[in-house]
């Protein structure tokens, strides 16, 4: 058998391997369906480079297949991400006419991008509640960026090399950045994301593992089969042992990924309840991270660990742990003679390829004396001038082995700046948006602290590899995705102080007496709920009679709480917490089924009545229960005649049942997941709920059942 068809064999036994595990891994995020679809995408283009045998063959194929898939899915950026490292970036000209030798260079992330991201691209534009580009602060630095590019690439090359290097930053850089920033307009769609980012970082994990142990690069073979050079993807060896390349091409590029993937599972870990998958998803991941022996993603990787662990809460008590870890791991490393290898090729303290940090310091030098010659705009030959230098490497090649040093050579102080301040709003954005979220106990926080920790480690990163291959890419679309959870989080900050505001509004409208107000006010005040006090204070003293007003608050807020005589804003006050942040639709008639996933439990039913003025607000007269289908209390049923019915456990799994004019809706309350609705997630909005519907709650079954009447 040829050594393409056993590389190929052996890449999807360990892809098997790897679906297996991740569909289960991923099943309270994602739909089964949509799983497949990315299954079936990877699959998909990795058969066609195996079998076309053609460059060009392969091209038009995998365009044809992502085509036809991104029509299909509704996410399409989440595909464009789980088959980004499907395939190895080589790459090969579009032959010109006359006196332009080539038109442009193809390679797999242009054919993705065209494919699945200018589709969607188009689409976005179109629909109204897309926000334009140069909205945003941001956006402008980018498009100031790519344009200095092109521009400084016509002072110093032709015409159509501009004209190409245009190209690549609308597939790479423009495309990812913009349908990440738009088309991620809610919060499920940002986490299934995520989740196709760890699947492709894992399958490459996978595959480094394999090929580190078995001293064997799965891809190496490819170029023959096509009759094309690429000069990545060669053999490369860290003291005794194979450096793993994957799909990716450079050892160092593959360790970026892994780093990635690591911040992004940080939150799926927290879904994963089965306790052997959510360990052996920890160690493909950090096995992955070892195999390319890569020493600047390791230092990306602890600093993402101890920048997450940072802005987490008890930083303190989690920082002490980690330390001590720290403290016990490397003595225990040193006992075993696989571990003093693993030392030796650490950074800082390891003694394994010494020469690589002098040629650092030698680049540094010499880069310094390139930058005097163009400080402001930079020159696109600084490789020739560094080479003159004396900085070519044994591959025959100056590899400026840091990105910051890259941007500043080839795009002065100028180009250097957009760089960095664009990251940097990206990130005070997301910052600022963690703060106003201030629910640790929300997905929203959890999502924000995660994106943050992956860009900072990404830009520490980047210090010690250039912006080559797929390593760009990645970067632009992450800030893309930045930038869609910070509105994504203004979106629920808005959602959560509207909903706190009318639960409040509602409670203290029916309150007669000034010490209800302030009973709840104190709890209020307890919990650090952001709202203004202000308006409710106003409505408690003009319902309040003047006798009143100068009765002793304390006793009798007390007397009323032992009593139970006054509706009192407590009731409220826990339910506006209750239903946060699905009140605002809870309340009103705004609602929009959404998909998301999982599994509930129903442990026991509570009935809530806001007030009189809701419910004789109902114009229709709608008769329901609920039956239970399965568990120890089969067949029992529940009536909902009440205005809102709470079902499941408080501090594990809550979910809301609100009657209102047009029907029944059902709502996420609180825990990591939402309820199930006829197999499918309905996420953090309401979804109304038809006659016969089974809602699905911990393996256990419920049906809802419904009469409707005229009143």
């Amino acid at each position: 058998m040829p050594e393409n068809l056993r590389a190929l064999l052996v890449i999807l036994i360990l892809a098997t391997f790897t679906f297996f595990f991740a569909r289960r891994a991923t099943q309270p995020l994602i739909s089964t369906e949509q799983f497949k679809r990315w299954r079936n995408a990877w699959l998909g283009v990795t058969l066609i480079v195996f079998l076309a045998g053609n460059f060009w063959v392969y091209v038009i194929l995998s365009a044809l297949l992502l085509l036809y898939l991104g029509k299909r899915e509704q996410n399409p950026f989440a595909l464009f991400l789980v088959v980004l490292f499907a395939v190895p970036r080589f790459s090969d000209n579009i032959p010109g006419f006359g006196l332009v030798n080539f038109l442009f260079a193809v390679d797999y992330v242009t054919v993705l991008s065209l494919a699945v991201l200018l589709p969607a691209f188009l689409k976005l534009r179109k629909q109204a509640d897309t926000v334009p580009f140069l909205r945003y602060w941001p956006d402008k630095l980018l498009l100031a960026y790519l344009v200095l590019d092109v521009v400084l690439l016509m002072r110093d090359t032709t015409f159509t090399d501009a004209m190409r290097g245009g190209l690549a930053n609308f597939t790479d850089v423009f495309l990812p950045y913009y349908v990440a920033s738009r088309g991620i307009k809610n919060l499920q769609q940002l986490k299934e994301a995520l989740v196709a980012f760890i699947i492709a970082g894992v399958l490459a994990g996978v595959i480094a593992m394999f090929e580190y142990a078995k001293f064997w690069l799965l891809y190496s073979e490819l170029t023959n089969s096509m009759g094309i050079h690429w000069s990545m993807g060669s053999y490369l060896g860290r003291g005794d042992s194979l450096r793993a390349l994957a799909s990716l091409g450079q050892p160092i590029a593959l360790g970026y990924i892994m780093v990635v993937t690591l911040g992004c599972y940080f939150f799926l870990a927290k879904y994963i309840q089965n306790r052997f998958l959510r360990l052996l998803g920890w160690a493909l991941i950090l096995g992955g991270l070892f195999a390319p022996l890569s020493r600047g993603p390791w230092v990306g990787a602890a600093i993402l660990v101890i920048f997450y662990v940072l802005i987490s809460p008890k930083a303190t008590k989690r920082l002490t742990y980690l330390a001590l870890a720290t403290l016990l791991v490397i003595p225990l490393l040193s006992s075993f003679p696989v571990g003093q290898k693993v030392i030796n090729m650490l950074p800082f303290i390891g003694k394994t390829d010494t020469e690589n940090v002098d040629y650092r310091v030698k680049l540094l030098d010499s880069a310094y004396i390139v930058f005097n010659r163009y400080p402001f705009f930079g020159s696109v030959k600084f490789n020739q001038e560094l080479a003159d230098l004396g900085m070519v490497q044994g591959e025959g090649i100056v590899d400026v082995v840091n990105s910051y040093l890259f941007e500043v050579l080839e795009h002065g102080l100028v180009g250097l700046m957009l760089y960095i301040v664009f990251f940097m709003m990206i990130l005070v954005s997301i910052y600022k948006s963690i703060k106003e979220v201030s629910d640790n106990d929300s997905e929203v926080d959890v999502l924000g602290r995660i994106l943050l920790a992956v860009l900072v480690a990404i830009l520490v990163t980047i210090t010690t590899v250039s912006s080559i291959l797929i390593i760009p890419v990645v970067y632009w679309a992450f800030a893309g995705l930045g930038l869609s959870y910070v509105y994504i989080a203004k979106g629920y900050v808005t959602q959560k102080r509207e909903a706190d505001f009318l639960a409040y509004r509602l409670a203290f409208e029916s309150l007669p007496t000034v010490p209800a107000y302030r009973l709840a006010f104190n709890s209020l005040t307890r919990h650090r709920v952001a709202l203004d006090s202000k308006p409710i204070y106003r409505i408690a003293i003009k319902r309040t009679p003047s006798s009143q007003k100068k009765t002793n608050l304390t006793s009798t807020s007390e007397t009323n709480r032992k009593n139970n005589s006054t509706p009192t804003a407590v009731n409220m006050y826990s339910l506006a917490r209750a239903l946060r942040p699905g009140i605002a639709s809870a309340l009103t008639s705004m609602h929009s089924p959404v998909a998301a996933s999982t599994d509930l439990r129903i442990e026991n039913s509570e009935t809530i009545t806001l007030n009189k003025t809701l419910t004789s607000e109902t114009k229709v007269s709608i008769v329901c229960k609920i039956q239970v289908l399965s568990g120890s209390n089969t067949g029992r049923e529940l009536f909902l005649d009440k205005v809102l019915t709470k079902l499941g456990k408080p501090g594990i799994q809550l979910a809301l049942i609100t009657k209102r004019q047009n029907g029944y809706f059902i709502t996420h309350l609180e825990g990591i997941n939402s309820p199930v609705v006829n197999g499918t997630m309905i996420g953090e909005r309401s979804y109304l709920l038809k006659n016969h519907d089974v809602i699905e709650l911990a393996g256990i079954k419920v049906k809802f059942l419904s009469i409707i009447t005229n009143s």
